[in-house]
């Protein structure tokens, strides 16, 4: 039973690092190889003592876990990329969207001291005062 805990302990943390987007293949293969090694030690031990059936069922799913962690730890590290893009490209809408609102007001310069569009805010009109 215990090797099957330390691959279960191996499986969490491959899992959490995945999920926050550090993906291991190194710690894959590790837990993967730990998975089938324990659950081909408890089916052994199984065969050789009176173990029930249950035990047996969780050492054949601890092994079929051992095939399919890469899938699974790829698959959330994915899923954290594609949010982590989301996330960017969000950010970078609403500084698209905005930066209307923090452009500066035109400077003076020489060609343009005398535009009026620039000095009445494009509200220029060509009526004469009295």
């Amino acid at each position: 039973m215990l090797p099957a805990l330390v691959f279960l302990v191996v499986f969490i943390i491959t899992l959490t690092k995945a999920v926050r987007g550090n993906y291991s293949e190194t710690l894959c293969n590790v837990a993967c190889a730990l998975g089938i090694v324990s659950s081909i030690a408890g089916l052994a031990v199984g065969f050789f003592t009176d173990m029930p059936d249950v035990v047996a069922i969780l050492y054949i799913g601890i092994m079929i876990f051992s095939f399919f962690i890469k899938r699974i730890a790829r698959q959330f590290d994915n899923l954290y990329r594609r949010q982590l893009e989301e996330e960017l490209d969000r950010i970078a809408q609403e500084e698209r969207r905005n930066a209307y609102k923090n452009e500066k007001p035109p400077v003076y310069t020489d060609d343009t001291f005398d535009d009026p569009n620039l000095r009445f805010n494009g509200e220029y009109t060509d009526v004469k005062h009295k």
